[in-house]
C-alpha cells in the first residue's frame, strides 16, 4: 500500500487530579475536624452522626447512630482499617430507608401536620429535586421554617436548581423525550430549522417556570396554548 504519514509517540504523561487544597473537600466533608481524631471509636461516632444527619435530612437519632456504628465496629475489629470501616458504615447509611425515602415520622395513621425537617425535605425535593440546603435545615432546626415558608419558596424559585424541577416536571408530564424521535420531512416543511426540536421541548418547560414564578393558577397548565 501507499506510504502514509505516521505519528510516533514516545511517551504520554497524565497529571491529576489537581486539587486546590489537600485533603480535598470530598474528604474533609466526611472526615470532619475533631479533637477526638486519636480515639477511633469516639471519632467514628462523630463522623457517623454528622454524615447520617446530612443523609437523613434531619438530626439522626441515637438509636439510628448506634445501629450504623455497629457496622463500623465490626469492620474495624476485623481489619483494623479505620477508613474502610467508615466506608462500610456510610454505605449502610446510604442504603437505609431513611435516606432513600421521604419518611414521615408520625406514628398516627391520621393526616397530621408535617414536622419542620419533613417540610424542608418536601419543598426541597419538589422545587429542586435534591436534598435541603443548609439554610432550610437551619430554619427547620430553629423551628422557623414554616413561618418563613413564603420567603423560602421565593428564594428557591430564584435559584438555578429550580430549572431542574421545571425540566423534569414538564418532560415527564408531556413526554417531551418523544419529540427527539419524531422525524421531520424538511422538503415538506423547509421552515423547520435544525433547532426546532430543542425549541419545542423548551417551550412547555419555560411555561411551567413562568406560571410558578408568577404564582399563577394551576388551571393555566391545562388552558395555556
Amino acid at each position: 500500500g501507499r506510504d502514509m504519514p505516521r505519528l510516533l509517540i514516545q511517551s504520554i504523561e497524565f497529571e491529576g487530579p489537581l486539587y486546590e487544597s489537600w485533603p480535598p473537600t470530598s474528604h474533609t466533608s466526611l472526615f470532619i475536624k475533631s479533637p477526638n481524631e486519636d480515639d477511633p471509636s469516639t471519632y467514628a461516632r462523630e463522623i457517623i452522626t454528622h454524615f447520617a444527619s446530612r443523609a437523613f435530612r434531619r438530626p439522626v437519632t441515637r438509636e439510628e447512630a448506634d445501629s450504623i456504628y455497629l457496622t463500623w465496629k465490626a469492620t474495624y475489629a476485623e481489619s483494623g482499617d479505620f477508613v474502610q470501616a467508615i466506608k462500610d458504615a456510610l454505605l449502610v447509611t446510604l442504603t437505609s430507608p431513611q435516606f432513600m425515602f421521604l419518611i414521615e415520622t408520625s406514628d398516627s395513621p391520621k393526616a397530621e401536620k408535617l414536622g419542620e425537617f419533613e417540610l424542608a425535605s418536601k419543598i426541597s425535593y419538589f422545587l429542586w429535586n435534591t436534598s435541603p440546603d443548609v439554610e432550610l435545615l437551619d430554619l427547620a432546626a430553629s423551628k422557623q421554617l414554616e413561618r418563613s415558608l413564603d420567603a423560602q419558596v421565593d428564594r428557591m424559585i430564584a435559584d438555578a436548581r429550580f430549572e431542574d424541577f421545571a425540566t423534569e416536571f414538564a418532560t415527564q408530564w408531556l413526554s417531551l423525550e418523544k419529540v427527539d424521535v419524531v422525524e421531520v420531512d424538511h422538503k415538506k416543511y423547509p421552515a423547520l430549522h435544525y433547532h426546532a426540536k430543542a425549541h419545542l421541548r423548551q417551550e412547555p418547560i419555560a411555561t411551567v417556570k413562568y406560571l410558578i414564578e408568577n404564582n399563577m393558577p394551576l388551571s393555566q397548565l391545562i388552558q395555556s396554548d
